[in-house]
């Protein structure tokens, strides 16, 4: 017991795309199972920055689908099985709002890569070879993330630096109070947490966040129209039409990729209630003051 304090702390490596390939290949096709070139590839992608337990589970569940319907596996068969492992635990995005509100989206324009299609823009636009930064928080499920879209833009062609940050100094970026930083901003992947009413996930968009909260720098006059129709309107229908119309004119910007709803735990008492204000705002103690009895 004693030698436990003698454990040396030792970071393994990722695993290389080269050392990807070879696992897979030991995998599967060490034990008969003929998969699709790709599967490897499709792996790295969803896994981000894989481990070899990681993949280890992952091939052993390709491995299982393969003596269960003996047949050929495929690259889609990846998102499958790793959509079935995390049971839906933190689901996909199709939007700014999340599940459980009116105005939460179920499609959008773009349910599935297109790789030959966006490989056809970046050649008209005359981008090939492009360069991009993508700035985010220095943590280790955001840094996952930007791996993962670093990988998927390199297979159109797009070269991603990503660049971990401060949290301090993020937050900072897109805001004009605080510099030039705004100029000069490419990518960056951000989370915001909002009370549990649609207009509080919309309302950093319109014009007058330009150059605060929306970083994106883009104006609408229908957009800001339904926000303020919104903030009014007590039809539920109504409302959940706006925001869903809300969410396509941004889908149709170009200038976001939704990713997911971070599941969030909270431990509360069964007694307690929330305090939730009309306008989804909630009651904080800390605005209040105390008053002796």
């Amino acid at each position: 017991v004693d030698l436990i304090n003698d454990l040396e702390d030792i970071s393994l490596p990722p695993l290389t795309d080269g050392d990807i390939e070879i696992f897979v290949d030991e995998m599967l096709s060490g034990r008969g199972v003929p998969y699709e070139q790709g599967v490897a590839r499709r792996l790295s992608v969803r896994l981000g920055r894989p481990i070899p337990l990681f993949m280890q589970m992952a091939t052993q569940d390709l491995y299982r689908l393969w003596k269960k319907e003996q047949r050929r596996i495929v690259v889609s068969d990846v998102d499958t099985i790793i959509d079935a492992a995390y049971a839906g635990i933190s689901p996909r995005s199709r939007g700014v709002v999340p599940p459980g509100l009116i105005g939460h989206r179920h499609e959008t324009k773009f349910e599935k890569p297109d790789l030959d299609a966006a490989r056809a823009l970046v050649a008209e636009a005359g981008a090939d070879g492009l360069m991009l930064e993508l700035k985010t928080i220095n943590r280790t499920d955001r840094i996952a993330a930007a791996t993962v879209i670093q990988a998927n833009l390199a297979e159109i062609g797009i070269t991603v630096d990503v660049i971990p940050m401060d949290a301090g100094p993020f937050w900072n970026l897109g805001l004009e109070t605080e510099g030039d930083d705004w100029k000069d901003l490419q990518l960056w992947l951000m989370r915001y947490a909002d009370s549990p009413d649609p207009s509080q996930m919309v309302q950093w968009y319109i014009e007058d966040q330009v150059g605060v909260w929306n970083w994106e720098r883009w104006k609408d006059a229908e957009f800001d129209k339904l926000y303020q129709e919104g903030l009014v309107e007590t039809d539920e229908a109504k409302r959940d039409g706006i925001y869903i119309r809300m969410q396509e004119i941004m889908e149709d910007t170009g200038a976001y990729v939704w990713i997911t709803h971070e599941p969030v735990g909270i431990i509360y008492r069964e007694d307690l209630d929330t305090s939730i204000q009309p306008t989804g705002w909630l009651w904080y103690l800390s605005n209040f003051e105390w008053q002796s009895s």
